[in-house]
Order: C-alpha cells, then structure tokens, then sequence
C-alpha cells in the first residue's frame, strides 16, 4: 500500500506541477538525462530521511502538533531548493507539506520516497 500511494501521489504532483508550469514562467520541453534520473534517487532518499524523518518527526514530537510540524517541515524544504525563484520554492513548499502529511498518514517514509522519486523523474524529463 505504501509504494501505491507513493505512486498516486507522484502523479498527481506531475499532472498539476505540469499544468501551472507555465504560471511558474517554467517552459515545457523534453529532456532526457539520465544522470539527472539516476542522481534524483539518491538525493531523494537524503532528504525523505532528512525533512521527514527527522526534522517533521522531530517537531512533531516536541511541539505534538502535527500540522504545525507539516506547515513548518515543507517551508523550510521549499526554502532549501535555492536554485529557483521564489514562487517555484512557494509550489516545493507546498508538496514538502503533502509529503510530510503522506509521512504522518502511512507512518512511513516509502510514500514520501516513491511520490518524490516518481515526481523528479517524470518532471525533469519536460521542464
């Protein structure tokens, strides 16, 4: 069930990353790099681990509000992505918060792996 929802929520962030894309000022295109495929694995393992299983969990357990722990978590992994503009770090923000509440519903860091991974790799193949 976990790598299901992970799958679901993947695609549900591409259909709607792709559809305000151009609201972003990101133009769609087709890119295949493998090495990008390849990297975003690794990398998206890291920060599952980092932004949800440890700095999520950790506000959560010392404040015991969940959703102050999602809102807070997801800005400051929005906040980390420096290389874009601020209104594509307000969208990361956004599914750094989907990502953490996935975390909180499955009490499990595969979702948020899987919907990450699925998410990256279909995403940097057009923008």
């Amino acid at each position: 069930p976990h790598i299901k929802t992970g799958l679901i929520w993947g695609f549900i962030i591409v259909i709607v990353t792709l559809m305000i894309s151009p609201l972003l000022g990101m133009p769609i295109g087709f890119y295949c790099n493998p090495w990008s495929i390849a990297g975003n694995f690794f990398s998206n393992f890291c920060e599952e681990t980092i932004f949800r299983g440890l700095l999520f969990y950790t506000i959560w357990s010392s404040l015991g509000n969940k959703y102050f722990a999602i809102i807070v978590s997801g800005i400051i992994f929005g906040l980390t992505h420096e290389q874009y503009p601020w209104v594509l770090k307000g969208h990361i923000a956004v599914i750094g918060g989907v990502l953490s509440y996935l975390t909180s519903k499955e009490n499990s860091l595969i979702p948020a792996i899987v919907t990450h991974d699925i998410a990256d790799w279909v995403l940097d193949l057009f923008l």
